[in-house]
């Protein structure tokens, strides 16, 4: 038996030491106090001290919101709470975790909505469907879009080929070979003129541009393809010298210098925050991060 590397799992505190050792496959953030983890081919969850609360018993496993999360096994998906039990059976083709206290569920390859209880406030019966933003979720039916609310009744009739999730109120849709932007009623805001959605975008007519998102104070913001960061007065405060900046979470941002770079994180003064550094890495929350590194295991 020899040693081998391979990449591993785990958690770090703000120090850059581990608080839970590197030793999973996958490994997803906390939510609701608990991680989904995944070693070999079945996944669990575990705690913030890195215990298992829910064993390894799972084909998938998403995260938690709001004490329930959905999971797979014997190919089927159902939505357990925090103590692993059951709260809606395994009877679904596929489930997404839920959002605003509504999941989208497959069932014989259509797509349906059903709420926290498991009561279906739209029957699986669409060819396609998104989220809920606004209150609204694009379906498709017949080849068309339109969208439906959170009773599952049509609000804007499936009349478009193609169409976006709703987003700060507005929603991209094709209307013929157009694309134009309508409203939650369904008024175009912008006419359907654009011969593709990136272009209605890219020209920001009337589409809100995204600004810079502060946290901490600070944004990245990118000089010439190199990145660094910009306080809420537009001030340079960190040299754009970074290939990769990340928004700062917790009083640490993850960067990267060089395209295959390790990732490393820095204090909102641009300092190193500590000398390790990791094959890839998350954003800090609630005080830990979720990082991947090179560890030696017992080989053939």
């Amino acid at each position: 038996m020899g040693k081998g590397k391979t990449y591993r799992w785990g958690y770090i505190a703000p120090d850059g030491e581990f608080v839970i050792d590197p030793v999973f496959y996958e490994a997803a953030d906390f939510h609701d106090g608990l991680a989904a983890v995944r070693i070999e081919y079945l996944r669990g969850y575990i705690d913030m001290s890195g215990n298992f609360a829910i064993p390894l018993m799972f084909q998938f496993a998403g995260d938690f919101d709001d004490g329930m999360a959905c999971v797979m096994t014997d190919d089927k998906w159902g939505y357990i709470g925090t103590d692993g039990k059951y709260l809606i059976d395994p009877v679904f083709d596929k489930a997404e975790p839920l959002h605003d206290g509504i999941a989208m569920v497959t069932v014989d390859g259509k797509y349906g909505f059903i709420d926290r209880s498991g009561r279906y406030v739209a029957e699986p019966v669409y060819d396609f469907a998104g989220e809920y933003h606004d209150g609204l979720a694009r379906v498709m039916a017949g080849g068309v879009f339109g969208y439906i609310d959170r009773s599952g009744n049509y609000v804007i009739e499936p009349v478009y080929p193609w169409a976006a999730d709703f987003k700060d109120g507005k929603a991209i849709v094709k209307s013929g070979d157009r694309y134009g932007c309508i409203d939650t009623k369904g008024n175009f805001v912008i006419e359907p003129t654009f011969k593709s959605s990136n272009d209605l975008v890219e020209n920001q007519n009337g589409v809100p541009v995204p600004s810079p998102v502060f946290h901490d104070g600070l944004a990245p913001c990118d000089d010439g393809g190199k990145f660094g960061y910009i306080n809420e007065a537009g001030e340079v405060v960190i040299p754009a010298k970074y290939s990769v900046a990340e928004a700062f979470h917790d009083g640490l941002a993850r960067v990267k210098t060089g395209a295959n770079g390790k990732w490393s994180y820095i204090r909102p003064d641009g300092k190193p925050a500590f000398k390790q550094k990791f094959a890839d890495a998350k954003d800090f929350h609630h005080g830990i991060a979720r990082v991947m590194t090179i560890v030696e295991e017992d080989g053939e």
